[in-house]
């Protein structure tokens, strides 16, 4: 728990803190989420009707909080909160401890252009992922119906167990809660963090030079980023020590539902420098190999 909220701190989010209940139909919205656990824990006498049930997601509390502060002027949102959910189980009653963000606006970035995307909420949610000492995790598209469809994700240990959330709130969840801005939201298990902080490895600087080559492949939007570098990790072998995004393109030019990628290879022999005639004989075997797996095509 002090790992995430430090690890939330230290990525550029402020704190907030909201009831621990929620209205009734926002609980059962909360019913489709990855990390809902067991069923609702209705109070018999709460102090409003807005605040009828136990929380199971702290996602309805953190959009209230982003919400009214939009509301307020702030043109910039940038908070997150930490806390218990609660449910109820045949075997005794559950409580569970959750980290969840939401940015707007500028997000961490509070320039007068700065706009928050995609890309900054994962940036900032793999921050807080390594500093909280969680197990390697994958980005699975997903997260509907609380998450738009193009960019929504479900995180995944490597074993295929749902740790958490993140993406574009959905339209129909924006309406619901009068947000009149796009909001991009995070919801993560502590639970599942490792109990230690894993002990840090070193290795010896490398002794020969790198040759950097960059490869825009051509493929199918379905194809997701994750197993797209997955793929070309498989197949480069032990002489691409590093695989980088460099850009992401869709829209005029291409073919519907086609997206340009592209990556940058680092490649290097531990033993001896390597020519550039080696790197580019090893770079097309990739890209024929890659092609021949994927269906895919390069600019």
């Amino acid at each position: 728990v002090d790992r995430g909220r430090e690890a939330a701190v230290a990525a550029g989010l402020a704190e907030v803190m909201t009831f621990s209940f929620v209205e009734p139909e926002a609980d059962a919205l909360c019913a489709t989420l990855p990390l809902c656990p067991g069923e609702p824990v209705h109070l018999e006498n709460p102090l409003a009707q807005t605040q009828g049930t136990m929380r199971r997601s702290l996602l309805p509390g953190l959009l209230s909080a982003a919400r009214d502060n939009l509301n307020c002027g702030e043109r910039s949102v940038a908070i997150f909160e930490e806390g218990r959910v609660f449910a109820a189980d045949p075997d005794g009653p559950l409580e569970a401890e959750r980290l969840a963000l939401a940015l707007a606006g500028g997000g961490i970035y509070r320039g007068v252009d700065s706009r928050v995307d995609f890309p900054q909420l994962k940036g900032v949610v793999t921050a807080v992922l390594e500093r909280a000492a969680f197990p390697p995790v994958v980005w699975r598209r997903g997260g509907a119906p609380w998450l738009d469809d193009s960019e929504g994700a479900v995180l995944e240990t490597t074993a295929g167990t749902a740790v958490g959330i993140a993406g574009m709130l959905a339209e129909e969840l924006s309406s619901r809660w009068e947000l009149k801005t796009g909001v991009y939201v995070a919801e993560i298990d502590l639970e599942a963090a490792l109990e230690h902080l894993p002990v840090p490895a070193f290795q010896a600087l490398p002794r020969f030079p790198a040759v950097v080559t960059d490869m825009t492949v051509e493929h199918p939007q379905e194809i997701a980023y994750s197993d797209l570098e997955t793929m070309v990790r498989e197949l480069a072998g032990s002489r691409v020590e590093k695989v980088e995004l460099r850009a992401r393109f869709t829209g005029k030019g291409l073919p519907q539902g086609a997206v340009r990628t592209t990556l940058r290879l680092v490649y290097r022999h531990p033993e001896r420098s390597l020519t550039q005639d080696e790197v580019n004989a090893e770079h097309e075997d990739l890209r024929q190999r890659l092609a021949e797996r994927l269906g895919v095509r390069f600019a």
